[in-house]
């Protein structure tokens, strides 16, 4: 299960009013709300649907293209015909306990495709033997829940992920 902080005053008509006010008012923190790297495609991958749902809003409203998965087989699928149109997802959070196919199976296999995509294994069970198993299937790294946004951004720029670059003509290139 993925847990974030939510929470809308009644006088808020979109998230982004919330950065207006008062820091105390909002369990959602400024920094929550601006992921400061550029526009990311990213595979959120989770059985939960109302934690998937949830992520993929706040990544949305931060300006991410999210695509929703329900488990590792329809993740491997997605992965797969993404790879085929090569439009390749930058990065993909996936989570550990899942029916039909489990996170570190589906990352063992979205690697053996050749998916270099940056997968980050999202799990409760934050024990070193699950950690190991999720990076020894591919994972680059493994957040424990719930997690921040600003974690994650920090993670991805640190391993040059959206990472951008102005071209003589000003348009951003993304390095992935």
């Amino acid at each position: 299960t993925l847990t974030l902080p939510l929470y809308t005053p009644a006088n808020a008509t979109s998230m982004s009013d919330q950065t207006d006010r008062n820091p105390d008012d909002s369990c959602l923190k400024e920094q929550d709300l601006e992921f400061a790297i550029p526009k990311l495609h990213i595979l959120v991958v989770d059985d939960a649907i109302t934690n998937r749902k949830l992520c993929m809003r706040l990544l949305q409203t931060n300006g991410h293209i999210c695509v929703g998965a329900c488990d590792g087989k329809e993740a491997v699928d997605l992965v797969k015909e993404s790879m085929e149109k090569e439009e390749p997802y930058d990065c993909i959070l996936m989570d550990y306990e899942m029916p039909v196919m489990n996170g570190p199976e589906a990352t063992k296999k979205i690697r053996e495709m050749g998916c270099n995509s940056y997968i980050a294994g999202v799990t409760g069970n934050v024990m070193s033997e699950d950690v190991d198993l999720f990076r020894s299937c591919g994972a680059d790294w493994v957040l424990a829940k719930p997690f921040r946004l600003e974690e994650l951004e920090e993670q991805l720029i640190e391993h040059g992920i959206g990472g951008q670059d102005l071209s003589e003509d000003g348009d951003d290139v993304r390095e992935s």
